[in-house]
């Protein structure tokens, strides 16, 4: 008689439940679902009550102390030193090959009895296996007896550090759902490319020090990144895995330059995807259109806008001077409040017109595309005294809100605002003595320390006056290390707006 141990090679599955075939070769050693564990071979015509007689005496020599052995040593070695996340040897992949990241592993799982699924869940749900592509609960194959009367309960293994621990600490719960303990078994699991999310395979993929990319912009269909010069190699591999995992995306683009200083926008190059730069994007409850490629839009800047709309009561006048393609304007017209919105770019003001139309607004508005200095100067200025006259006639006090939000140079207009109503006589100044000034939300970036302290002496710089005591400074983010975005708050006075000496300082101003 001949004995080949297979077992260490290929046994891959725990069971308590053995049994025996016979053939006739011999006998066959099977346990759930792996049959080539252990094969006695009969040389000898022995009779059949011999030959169990010497099957089972064999069983009780080698099956038990062989299957010790696998399982407390290889497999539990296997199990306690394997990890769920992507193959090492895909590190430092710069063109994706997704067939690079299949992988075996080792998870736990259990059969639940259909009826009492649902207990098992409440109680196990923190456990189960969570990974994108794979049911934590899962059919038993079909050619398996228990196929039509269990449930395959699938564990994550970082959760699960020992069998014998789990059986321990969880053996209330199988015993409430009527679970057999020597169920729990160790199932060999192929994972790929499509079981990891992007942070997982961009983390695998980078050098070590970096942890995945730092982040990206989502603008309807487009991922706008910002990619370090330090892992630009990898940008085509970073572009095709967002491409693949996030499902909204339909165009990857990196920034090549900083932003144009006079329409806010950039060059781009796409990663992946098509160059398909119009797109839809909703910013609270509220959708816009675009060109990407054309405007300026930053998706993080969507809590500031709703902190400023969300002063703003029906009737209010809004002027915005910077308005882009409507962040302010938009949700503040459908307020019901009077608006004048305008953007040099007339790309912006482009997609300005067809976002108060697609959000249906039907409020009092008017739009302009001019220089932002020539539009205070003109339309802030008109409009303000018109509507002064209108507090006389209509006998109540309106508020009004001027917008200035282009951070990088808001600050440079603000000497428009001197003097704005210099060539009014004295006996008109007197009339409109009581009338409420407007406030400014002029927004600005700052690399100094005291970010507060620098932004005040940029505006006041331009003013040629003090803010002050009124003003207010708010931290708005922070866009990149070192270098903050805030927005100054402020009532100008009127002795600057009515100042006769303006014209000789606004000639020394430069942009």
């Amino acid at each position: 008689m001949q004995v080949q141990n297979l077992g260490s090679e290929v046994g891959y599955e725990l069971s308590r439940k053995w049994g025996y075939e016979l053939s006739q070769t011999g006998y066959e050693l099977s346990c759930s679902g792996q049959s080539r564990v252990l094969q006695v071979d009969c040389k000898h015509n022995d009779g059949q009550e011999a030959r169990n007689a010497i099957f089972i005496s064999l069983v009780k020599k080698l099956l038990f102390p062989l299957f010790s052995v696998i399982n407390s040593n290889r497999i539990r070695s296997m199990y306690a030193n394997q990890t769920l996340k992507p193959p090492e040897d895909v590190r430092g992949m710069k063109i994706l090959d997704v067939n690079a990241f299949r992988k075996l592993v080792l998870i736990p799982g259990l059969r639940v009895p259909n009826q009492q699924t649902g207990i098992a869940v409440g109680k196990l749900k923190n456990m189960l296996l969570k990974m994108p592509g794979i049911k934590a609960i899962a059919e038993v194959s079909e050619d398996d007896p228990e196929h039509h009367t269990h449930k395959l309960f699938l564990f994550d293994p970082e959760k699960i550090k020992s069998i014998e621990l789990f059986l321990k600490e969880r053996e209330d719960v199988l015993n409430s759902c009527s679970i057999n303990k020597e169920s729990v078994q160790l199932y060999e699991l192929e994972l790929e490319y499509k079981n990891w999310t992007h942070h997982d395979v961009l983390r695998a993929v980078l050098p070590k020090q970096y942890d995945g990319v730092a982040g990206f912009s989502s603008v309807g269909h487009i991922l706008h990144l910002n990619i370090r010069n330090e892992i630009m190699d990898y940008k085509h591999v970073i572009g095709k895995v967002l491409l693949d995992k996030i499902p909204t995306a339909r165009t990857v683009v990196n920034k090549l330059d900083v932003i144009d200083s006079t329409f806010r926008n950039f060059e781009m190059e796409v990663l992946a995807g098509d160059g398909d730069f119009v797109t839809l994007t909703k910013e609270n409850g509220l959708s816009y259109k675009l060109d990407f490629s054309k405007v300026y839009w930053n998706p993080r800047l969507g809590t500031e806008h709703q902190r400023v709309v969300s002063l703003l009561q029906p009737q209010d006048i809004v002027l915005d001077v910077f308005a882009g393609i409507g962040p302010f304007a938009v949700p503040a017209a459908k307020k019901k409040c009077t608006v004048y919105a305008n953007d040099l770019n007339p790309h912006s003001y482009h997609w300005l017109e067809e976002n108060l139309t697609l959000n249906k607004v039907k409020g009092d508005y008017r739009i302009y595309n001019m220089d932002g200095r020539e539009f205070i100067r003109t339309v802030v200025k008109d409009k303000l005294v018109y509507h002064w006259s209108q507090e006389v006639q209509c006998d109540r006090m309106m508020r009004y809100h001027i917008i200035m939000n282009l951070p990088a140079m808001a600050v440079q207009f603000l000497d428009a605002f001197r003097g704005l109503f210099a060539n009014y006589n004295s006996e008109q100044r007197e009339k409109w003595s009581s009338y409420s000034e407007p406030e400014i939300y002029c927004y600005a970036f700052t690399k100094a320390e005291d970010g507060e302290k620098d932004v005040v002496e940029q505006a006041e710089k331009y003013l040629g006056a003090p803010l002050g005591n009124e003003h207010v400074v708010r931290f708005v983010r922070q866009v990149a290390p070192n270098k903050d975005m805030f927005c100054i708050m402020f009532r100008p006075s009127r002795e600057l707006l009515f100042d006769s000496t303006s014209s000789q300082q606004l000639a020394g101003m430069t942009l």
